[in-house]
C-alpha cells in the first residue's frame, strides 16, 4: 500500500513539469515560427536551425534537455570550418550554455530513477485484489542520441553537415534566448545569430512582450 503514493508522484511529475519550446523571432535571418525554423543564407554557406524537432528515442529527450536540430551546406568552395566552442547559447538572465557531448546527453537520457507500473487483478478463493506495483529503474535506449547528433567539424565543397545540439535545459525564467554559431571559410571567421523566444508547454509567451510578436513577422 506504500508504494502507491509513490507512483502518484511520478505521474504528477512527469506531467506536471511544463516543457519549454523556442520560437524563432526575426532578427535578419529568414523565420517560420509555425515550423519553428530559422535559415541564414549567403552564397558560401547555408544554416538551417529547427527547435522542438526532437523525432528520435527516448521520446521525453525534450524534458531533460534542449536539444536543437541544424543544418550546415557549404555552397562555396573552400571547407567550413564548424568548432564546438564556437557554438553557443545565451539567454536574457546573461546565462550561457555550450553543447554537451554526444555521450554525455545519451548518459542523462538513460539517468535517473524511472517508475515501472503494473496493473493486476488477481482471483483466489478468498478474495479478488486490485494490485499497484512500483517498478524498478530500467534501461533507456538512447542509442538515437549519439546517432543523430551534430558532430562539429570541417564541411567540404558541396557537402551537408546535419543533426542535433544538446543544451541543458534553460532556466525558468529565461524569456529570450540567442544561439550563435560561429565557423571559418578560408581562415576568415563569422557568427551568425538566431534568436528564440520561450514559450511555456502550452505554446502561450512567457514574456508576452508585443514586440517579440512583431518580431515574427
Amino acid at each position: 500500500m506504500r508504494r502507491v503514493p509513490l507512483i502518484l508522484v511520478a505521474v504528477i511529475l512527469l506531467f506536471s513539469c511544463a516543457q519549454k519550446r523556442l520560437v524563432p523571432v526575426g532578427n535578419g535571418v529568414s523565420v517560420d515560427p509555425k515550423s519553428h525554423t530559422a535559415v541564414y543564407e549567403d552564397e558560401r554557406i547555408r544554416i538551417l536551425v529547427k527547435a522542438n524537432a526532437w523525432d528520435g528515442y527516448p521520446e521525453s529527450l525534450s524534458y531533460k534537455l534542449l536539444p536543437i536540430y541544424m543544418e550546415v551546406v557549404n555552397k562555396g568552395d573552400e571547407p567550413v570550418e564548424l568548432k564546438k566552442e564556437d557554438i553557443v547559447l545565451i539567454d536574457d538572465l546573461g546565462n550561457q550554455y555550450n553543447p554537451l557531448d554526444p555521450k554525455d546527453a545519451a548518459e542523462v537520457a538513460r539517468g535517473g530513477s524511472r517508475v515501472g507500473v503494473s496493473v493486476g487483478v488477481g482471483l483466489s478463493t478468498s478474495h479478488y485484489g486490485l494490485g499497484w506495483l512500483a517498478g524498478t529503474p530500467y534501461d533507456v535506449d538512447a542509442e538515437d542520441v549519439v546517432n543523430k547528433a551534430f558532430i562539429p567539424g570541417r564541411v567540404y565543397p558541396g557537402a551537408k553537415l546535419k543533426g542535433f545540439l544538446y543544451f541543458q535545459k534553460l532556466h525558468d525564467k529565461a524569456n529570450r534566448v540567442t544561439l550563435r554559431i560561429g565557423y571559418k571559410i578560408g581562415g576568415r571567421p563569422s557568427v551568425t545569430e538566431f534568436k528564440f523566444r520561450v514559450e511555456d508547454g502550452k505554446g502561450s509567451a512567457d514574456n508576452g512582450n508585443k514586440e517579440d510578436r512583431e518580431e515574427d513577422r
